[in-house]
């Protein structure tokens, strides 16, 4: 299982290959546009775990902020939320948006993806500007997992959620 929350942009496993270019030709220090081919690939092959009907499970989080900052300009931004739109409608990812009207929230923090294994124990990563850590002490992972599941408490409904991704990407232009 994958349970991601993203803050400011939409996770890399969500990326479509236009959203992934413009939010890799917009670091600092810029990278070549042979390196930017090469991340934005990687990047699309991670994505390929979803193309697996049933697993992992993927859950995510989204603040509204990171629908409502148009990376890459409006076109590109509906593009990547009607993704999403088809990865939840496909039954493939169920997606909760955290409003705005929310306020303060436990995940404001950073980003952070948790991860769950048959096999192994629990890991988390958190991620901020220009760091990432991978947590594996079972006492912070518990914690991680305890914010998360309060954070989701409060997020949109799933079917609110949709009707928000829809509206956000027909007011970008896209009415799929």
């Amino acid at each position: 299982m994958i349970r991601e929350f993203a803050l400011s942009y939409v996770p890399g496993i969500l990326q479509t290959e236009r959203y992934a270019r413009a939010v890799l030709t917009t670091s600092y220090p810029p990278v070549s546009e042979a390196e930017c081919d090469r991340l934005v690939v990687t990047r699309l092959e991670r994505a390929k775990v979803l193309q697996d009907p049933v697993t992992p499970v993927v859950w995510v989080l989204l603040d509204e902020a990171v629908l409502r900052r148009a990376v890459g300009g409006r076109d590109v931004m509906g593009e990547q939320i009607m993704h999403i739109v088809r990865l939840v409608e496909g039954g493939r990812a169920r997606v909760h948006v955290m409003p705005f009207t929310l306020g303060f929230h436990p995940l404001m923090d950073g980003m952070l993806t948790l991860m769950s294994f048959e096999d192994q124990p629990p890991v988390a990563y958190g991620e901020g500007l220009r760091m990432g850590k991978v947590h594996d002490s079972p006492s912070v992972v518990q914690e991680l997992h305890g914010r998360y599941d309060l954070a989701l408490s409060d997020a949109l409904p799933l079917k609110e959620s949709l009707a928000l991704l829809r509206a956000t990407a027909k007011d970008c232009g896209h009415h799929d």
